[in-house]
């Protein structure tokens, strides 16, 4: 069991060797940067807790194995002195004796089966841990992956000269289906629904955020933001949130699940402006 329990460990530390790669990478990249911290620090954790309880086991496996060498050139030595014996104890032998003879190696090979052990359950849980770690990133680079090729195509023809011919590249919305009031000039070309903007403050508004042709709205019904693209210096979205540098001040923050049709009008907005 020690031996499969430390070939586990080898594989679990082969396996973090990737993981704390991957993490370095993603730590010198600026908008990856907490999710690097995130996985190096699961590559640490897997590298440090394997090879603490490799070497233990290794360390068992050698105790065992000494113990077992000893049982055995014990056992050697009794047997010739039982050999001589071996008629009149056959003889002399109570029926209840041999009951207990043949009933105590049992009760010690039943003692010594306890299943996997303290350190199989540890081992187990490390390894579930691990796994649904890597499912877990594997699954959200397979989503940003999607999500990348489906903003891609959306972008594929398009090729403006400038801010207004990036504004007819998308069909305008109707701003009286979605409730929303356009300014003179104005054309609504995205929403995005289910937005949280994130602040210092304990309550984080919850609402939409709105893209036209002059500026970027956030509206909630506890606030509502405003801020035009001339206001704008920089303005960069993924599948997990937007963030809008302004000129002057600091910059807003918002989470929500992008789709790819407003982070294509966010990016080729953002380009031409």
């Amino acid at each position: 069991m020690y031996t499969t329990l430390n070939v586990i460990m080898m594989i679990i530390w082969l396996l973090s060797l990737p993981v704390m790669i991957t993490g370095l990478v993603l730590v010198c990249i600026k908008k990856q940067r907490k999710n690097g911290l995130k996985t190096l620090g699961l590559g640490v954790f897997l590298f440090l807790s394997s090879l603490i309880v490799g070497v233990a086991l290794v360390d068992k496996i050698k105790t065992d194995q000494i113990t077992h060498n000893n049982e055995i050139a014990t056992s050697s030595s009794t047997a010739l002195i039982d050999i001589d014996n071996q008629g009149e104890n056959v003889i002399h032998t109570p029926t209840e004796d041999t009951n207990d003879q043949v009933t105590k190696p049992e009760i010690k090979k039943s003692e010594n089966n306890d299943g996997i052990g303290f350190l199989g359950w540890f081992l187990l849980v490390i390894l579930t841990l691990f796994s649904l770690s890597t499912l877990y990133h594997y699954r959200q680079y397979k989503r940003k992956k999607h999500f990348e090729e489906q903003v891609s195509m959306l972008l594929s023809d398009v090729s403006p000269s400038n801010f207004s011919e990036a504004s007819e590249m998308f069909p305008e919305l109707d701003a009286y289906e979605y409730d929303y009031r356009l300014m003179r000039n104005e054309k609504l070309l995205g929403i995005q629904e289910y937005v949280t903007f994130i602040s210092s403050k304990k309550t984080k508004p919850f609402g939409r955020l709105l893209i036209t042709n002059q500026a970027v709205i956030f509206e909630s019904p506890e606030k509502n933001e405003r801020i035009t693209w001339t206001q704008i210096a920089s303005a960069s979205i993924t599948y997990q949130g937007c963030q809008i540098n302004r000129r002057s001040g600091i910059a807003w923050n918002y989470e929500f699940n992008a789709t790819p049709r407003f982070a294509a009008v966010v990016r080729i907005l953002e380009k031409y402006h």
